[in-house]
């Protein structure tokens, strides 16, 4: 949807009558809000479920007792504020947070790579054909 947000404003606001530009605007804004909410919802569920995957990964991986490893399983959902005394699980559980967060910023750097080539190809600069 934030693909579509500035090709959608240009559409709106160009296509009304100038007696009803506030209702274009407002339609207009509330569906560029919708797309930061579900865009925070959509990433925050990725870094939860890598989050997850990489701690249960690294946890499994270490010879951190059980009882240790159950209560940081049981804080899993406070992501890199999970408190525990142990060494070993502190830096499976930072090292799980700088995975989860990476994928995340990887794949807005990837939609946001997307939204630059589509811009350049479709959107159409009436000026330069003059020139």
């Amino acid at each position: 949807m934030a693909i579509s947000v500035a090709p959608l404003t240009t559409t709106i606001m160009s296509s009304v009558d100038h007696n009803r530009a506030g209702i274009a605007s407002g339609i207009n804004n509330a569906v560029s809000r919708l797309a930061g909410l579900l865009g925070v919802a959509v990433f925050g569920v990725l870094l939860i479920a890598v989050f997850n995957g990489s701690l249960d990964r690294r946890l499994g991986a270490l010879s951190v007792a059980p009882e240790i490893k159950n209560r940081i399983h049981a804080q899993r959902a406070k992501l890199a504020a999970v408190e525990t005394d142990d060494a070993l699980g502190r830096r499976a559980i930072q090292d799980s947070f700088i995975d989860g967060y990476r994928t995340v910023l990887w794949c807005a750097f990837a939609l946001a790579l997307a939204s630059s080539v589509t811009a350049a190809l479709l959107i159409r600069n009436d000026a330069r054909k003059t020139l």
